[in-house]
């Protein structure tokens, strides 16, 4: 089972990082009296079986971890004190240099000493030579170019992220702005509140990463940081605020991870190139739980190949503020060529322009189950399953309020739907459709044997959607308000759903409390259940891991 592998934690030695004890130093011995000053001087020296306690403060450092554990039973584990802010940032102070240029609108030409490794300003966030080239031509001729041709490099106003616009010109018209030079090395910024940065904690990008390995290591354990503010590059290659870098068994948990460029948390194998480098290792085994993943442009938790990995009890919020849809590799969870993979208990809310959970290409025996997936923008759905053949179960979530489907799967075959409460979509509940002439295993893809069973569906634009007639569907309760004989027209026209029943029923998501009330029709449960007709439930919809 994914995830039976992790046992109790145990040390044989600690080594401690405490920036703000006077006694810190790197040339120390990283005891509790004299700690190291930084994280990466633990790094280098953790072994085997042993930890890195960091005490309170603010780290600006890119952790690269040079060795791992060798077993369950000896990770070595980086951990925030308990009860401290412990940070990691990837960006930098800038200097109080700032020249007004205009009314409200300042410049400052960006310091070489802390650009020079890297200047996330001088990069576009997709590089064409990166890319697909079909898909570089329909991002190119399409009307969402500025946000891939945007530069990397986010800007912060006492920690507050500044909006990136494509022309100088914009500036004047909206607070909160910045743009950058085509060089790279100069930004002007129009601040909240008309602030003078001189006067205020300015902060930008320079760092692609804030924990991750040069190598793939294995058996390592992150716990507890706050890991913020990284200037990342779209999806290829993948380089996410926190990777493993291809290297498995890793657990990653209660961590917030916000202020994103590109992606939050990458599992599974390197992205280096364009449908991934086949030389690296699967990134199996490893657990993402817990954690905080908010204000990413692309993705919150990304990976190629992750078997018999687990994603649970996470909250995803404010994903993919960058509309970079078209780029096809977005979402709250993008994940390739799963198996084995558990996706539980997570909450998954304000997704822009991308899916909630996306599992594309050949995916086997994956389960997203006891997920709620609130306020979604995506044409496709909530929950996105693609080109699989084997089988694989999508149950027991709730998804509300999506302006586009709510489980949705193309060119899929064998998944199964079931228990689910789908509810405000403006298309289909459910969408199962072929979309492409692609071959997966040797043959055309197709849209067969898929079985919905026992789903609640209240107030969707349609219910059901089949482009094959070799689906399945029956036991579902439809409470579509705006149309009586929704079901009615459905039964009609497919032939299916013969013992689903529509009952009148009204619906609503508070936050994250669910009322729902709804009139039984006295045949439709046996026994007891038929003396009370009318039912209300309340309850809460999602809870973080204690």
């Amino acid at each position: 089972m994914a995830g039976a592998w992790v046992t109790a934690e145990k040390y044989s030695r600690t080594y401690y990082v405490d920036q703000r004890n006077p006694r810190a130093s790197d040339a120390s011995d990283g005891s509790a009296q004299h700690p190291f000053l930084t994280i990466n001087r633990a790094a280098r020296e953790a072994q085997a079986g042993e930890r890195v306690l960091v005490r309170a403060g603010i780290y600006r450092e890119e952790v690269q971890p040079v060795q791992g554990g060798d077993g369950p039973d000896r990770m070595i584990t980086y951990e925030a004190e308990a009860g401290q802010a412990v940070v990691i940032r990837g960006s930098c102070v800038l200097p109080r240099a700032w020249q007004r240029s205009a009314a409200s609108i300042w410049t400052l030409r960006l310091p070489q000493s802390d650009f020079a490794e890297y200047n996330p300003f001088a990069y576009d966030n997709i590089d064409e030579r990166e890319i697909n080239p079909g898909d570089w031509n329909a991002l190119r001729d399409g009307p969402k170019l500025p946000s891939y041709t945007l530069k990397r490099g986010l800007l912060f106003q006492d920690g507050r992220r500044l909006k990136q616009v494509a022309r100088a010109e914009d500036l004047a018209a909206e607070e909160g702005t910045y743009w950058v030079d085509e060089g790279g090395w100069v930004l002007r910024a129009h601040l909240f509140g008309g602030a003078d940065p001189n006067a205020s904690l300015m902060e930008a990008t320079n760092r692609r990463q804030c924990f991750a390995p040069k190598q793939p290591v294995s058996y390592v354990r992150l716990k507890g940081f706050v890991i913020e503010q990284v200037g990342d590059a779209f999806s290829y290659p993948v380089e996410a605020a926190v990777s493993p870098m291809g290297g498995h068994n890793w657990i990653i948990e209660d961590c917030v991870v916000r202020h994103v460029n590109a992606d939050a948390i990458n599992i599974g194998s390197r992205v280096w190139t364009w449908g991934g480098n086949r030389t690296s290792g699967e990134g199996w085994d490893c657990i993402v739980r817990g954690n905080t993943i908010s204000d990413c442009r692309v993705s919150g938790i990304k990976g190629l190949t992750p078997f018999n990995c687990v994603i649970e009890d996470n909250c995803l919020d404010h994903i993919g503020w960058q509309d970079v849809e078209l780029g096809y590799d977005n979402g709250g969870m993008k994940l390739l060529v799963c198996r084995n993979l558990l996706v539980r208990h997570n909450l998954i809310r304000d997704m822009i322009a991308a899916p909630g959970v996306w599992l594309d290409w050949d995916n086997v025996n994956c389960r997203v189950t006891q997920n709620v997936c609130l306020d979604i923008q995506n044409t496709g759905g909530a929950i996105f399953i693609e080109a699989s053949q084997q089988t694989n179960w999508v149950d027991h979530n709730v998804i509300w309020n999506v302006r586009g489907n709510g489980v949705y799967q193309h060119d899929t075959d064998e998944l199964v739907v079931f228990n689910n409460l789908i509810g405000r979509c403006t298309d289909a509940a459910v969408r199962m459709q072929v979309c492409t002439t692609r071959k997966l295993n040797g043959r055309l893809v197709t849209s067969k044997r898929n079985q919905l069973r026992g789903n609640v569906m209240v107030d969707n634009g349609a219910i059901v959607f089949f482009g094959d007639p070799e689906n399945g569907s029956d036991y579902n309760v439809v409470g579509n308000g705006r149309d009586a004989q929704a079901l009615a027209t459905w039964q009609k026209a497919s032939g299916k759903d013969a013992h689903s029943q529509q009952i009148p029923s009204r619906a609503a998501v508070e936050g994250l409390t669910l009322r729902l009330e709804w009139t039984l029709p006295k045949d439709f449960l046996p026994g007891p259940f038929n003396r009370d007709a009318a039912s209300k439930r309340t309850m809460r919809l999602f809870a973080p891991r204690s």
